[in-house]
């Protein structure tokens, strides 16, 4: 069941002078993979791995046969019995560019970009027989029993054409003036087909050619898009102490109907170095450099889900339904769509200033930024659920975000041999919604006034440690089953003596409230680097000061359903009546009504990690002069090797998906060298 990945890259680049005035210059870059893995079925997928091993059932009997038969699946066999998923891609990168130089001061310079990525994928699952615990054959293993194969090939293909013409110049030493305008343009295009097909001839050779299925599933694809415009920037400096720059853009897309595909965005920002004026300069023997800054500026969205939103979907199957002596083909209605909605603009204004200190050891800047993102592209007014279709997305909210960043840095020297340098950032911003027609109030739609990232959800207030105590309160808005001793006690906030969601309106929110934020809160990285002689060592760390997390599934609840295993995690810590004060409710399958959104198992997720340790040691040049080698460096790294959380043990403050793939903890040693 082992991977065999291969990656292979080539690079090559070429620049030549063809004459004083022009210049040409040529990219490649191809990537090459070859992937052969364990297929991917469901059976032998992460989800299996995480909620289908039975503590008691062995991966293998003592025959050296795997165990699982019938309904209890083995997600190992299925990983090493089953067939192989086989993909190969080429991503090859093409880049022709020029610069002309037609006048003194003047540049026209481009380039055009084709890229071409084909990937082909096979995947078959094989049948395999099964063995009891006696080493009987039982049959074939039901999960697989029918082989079968998957094969879809992709062929994408990317063009942009890049061209400005630029102007540079400085006038009686002062007045610095640079001027560019250009062209921009991208064109993509992609197509596909798979097939999946059963009953092969051959298992071993899983060829879609080589079956007897009568009904194979086909499916493809047909994509394009493609964007263009032009833009120019102005800048202008008096004296290197006034600053001045401006940039405007007019872009065009296909996500958008006619009428609404062009968008302008213009932005102008100036500066102030102030350590230049004489009235400084008193002060520049503490303070060597000092400005500030501000900007204002506009930026187009148009990236959607889709490339056609505008248009309406009729999407088609084989029915559900026996038309004469067989199932037909079925077309179905399309959902709402608007043709009205165009970009999303981004207004952004921003304000800060940059130093430097103490002969320049100590640098640092901030800024303090606003940023209105307009006419957002979500679904629009709520309408009633009579209408009986989703409601079309429209340019129908806007959001504000409220920000700082700050960074420092410090570095010296300590007589000849030491030097280091510590660099500190910090940055936070919240969000919130200023527009958007929610007459209702509900609270499954965005409200003027939500925070980004609310988390609505109970209070809780313990367990109950009663039988008689969980009958007292009505809950069964919340679950209609009997609750008893050990299930989780929700706090009654409206105090109407039951436990219930209220209409989900921000008037009626029955006993639900905001009990925090997923919003990452006060980010924050600390680099450092320490250099001795031919030593040196560098640090990179990491976190979130603040965040919450509410999470569920098999790895946080342990016990969802009868095919949940719990981890290592949940041993000892569900309540019992002599476990009154654990962490987790009492064992239910399904969870009953414990499962809610709720303060008590709310995740704090701030976090600090080392995700880099690095040290080197450069051999002396002396000693490398003898064997005519410029430099030589041994070193040793190591990324993400721990952590500092609250959080619960089965997730990763930085990924809360357990099924995506993890963050690597790893450790690398390698060898710098020159000639």
């Amino acid at each position: 069941a082992a991977q065999d990945f291969n990656r292979y890259n080539a690079n090559m680049r070429v620049n030549t002078e063809i004459n004083p005035w022009l210049s040409l210059n040529f990219r490649m870059l191809l990537n090459r993979v070859d992937d052969d893995s364990p297929a991917n079925t469901d059976i032998g997928s992460l989800e299996r791995l995480s909620q289908d091993l039975r503590p008691m059932m062995p991966v293998k009997h003592p025959d050296g046969n795997y165990s699982g038969q019938g309904s209890f699946t083995n997600p190992f066999a299925v990983l090493e019995n089953n067939g192989r998923s086989i993909t190969k891609s080429n991503d090859l990168w093409l880049t022709g560019g020029w610069e002309i130089n037609p006048l003194k001061n003047v540049k026209v310079i481009g380039d055009y970009t084709w890229n071409s990525y084909a990937s082909n994928n096979t995947a078959n699952s094989k049948s395999f027989y099964e063995y009891g615990a006696d080493g009987a054959l039982l049959g074939l293993y039901p999960w697989t029993a029918t082989p079968r194969v998957f094969e879809s090939n992709t062929n994408d293909r990317y063009v942009a054409l890049n061209a400005y013409t630029q102007y540079e110049n400085t006038f009686f030493n002062k007045h610095y003036l640079k001027a560019m305008v250009g062209y921009n343009q991208e064109v993509k295009e992609v197509k596909g087909f798979n097939a999946n097909v059963k009953n092969l001839i051959n298992q071993d050779i899983p060829a879609i050619n080589l079956n007897s299925d009568a009904k194979p599933n086909v499916g493809g694809v047909i994509d394009d898009w493609a964007v263009s415009g032009t833009f120019f920037r102005l800048n202008y400096a008096f004296d290197n102490k006034y600053l001045i720059e401006a940039n405007g853009r007019y872009d065009g897309t296909s996500r958008f109907a006619r009428g609404q595909r062009y968008s302008f965005q213009p932005s102008v920002s100036a500066g102030w170095r102030i350590s230049q004026e004489g009235f400084f300069q008193p002060l520049k023997t503490v303070i060597n450099e000092f400005k500030i800054r501000g900007s204002y500026g506009s930026l187009g969205n148009q990236q959607l889900a889709s490339s056609y939103p505008y248009i309406a979907n009729m999407n088609s199957a084989i029915g559900g339904y026996i038309f004469g002596n067989q199932q037909q083909t079925a077309v179905f209605a399309p959902g709402l769509v608007s043709a009205y909605f165009t970009w999303e603009k981004v207004d952004s204004r921003n304000i800060g200033l940059d130093f430097t200190l103490l002969n320049n050891r100590l640098s640092g800047s901030f800024d303090y930024y606003i940023r209105d993102t307009k006419d957002m592209v979500v679904p629009g007014t709520p309408v009633p659920s009579i209408l009986g279709a989703a409601v079309p997305n429209q340019n129908a909210a806007d959001l504000r975000t409220k920000g700082f960043e700050l960074s420092m840095g410090w570095q010296d020297q300590i007589g000849e041999n030491w030097s280091y340098n510590v660099v500190l950032a910090l940055s936070d911003n919240k969000a919130a919604i200023t527009k958007y027609n929610n007459p209702n109030g509900l609270l499954s739609n965005y409200y003027v006034g939500q925070n980004f990232g609310e988390i609505w959800g109970f209070e809780t207030e313990g367990f109950y440690q009663t039988d008689a105590d969980a009958a007292s309160v009505d809950n069964s808005a919340i679950w209609g089953g009997t609750w008893l001793a050990g299930d989780v006690k929700y706090k009654d906030l409206n105090g109407d003596g039951k436990i219930t969601r209220g209409n989900q309106t921000l008037e009626d929110s029955g006993d639900l409230k905001i009990i925090g934020n997923s919003t990452p809160r006060y980010q924050y990285s600390v680099n450092a680097s320490v250099q001795f002689k031919g030593f040196d060592f560098t640090a990179f760390l990491q976190g979130v000061g603040k965040r919450d997390a509410a999470l569920g599934g098999n790895y946080f609840w342990g016990y969802t359903n009868q095919w949940s295993v719990p981890t290592e995690a949940h041993v000892g810590n569900y309540w019992t009546p002599e476990t009154p004060d654990a962490y987790f409710p009492r064992a239910r399958f399904g969870g009953g009504g414990n499962f809610q959104t709720q303060s008590k198992f709310l995740q704090d997720a701030s976090y600090l990690r080392v995700k880099q340790l690095t040290l080197g040691f450069a051999v002396p040049q002396n000693l490398l002069s003898r064997v005519k080698i410029n430099r030589l460096r041994v070193y040793v790294t190591g990324q993400n090797l721990f952590e500092f959380t609250k959080m619960h043990d089965n997730f990763d403050p930085e990924q809360f998906d357990r099924f995506a793939y993890p963050i690597n903890k790893s450790v690398s040693f390698g060898v710098q060298l020159g000639l």
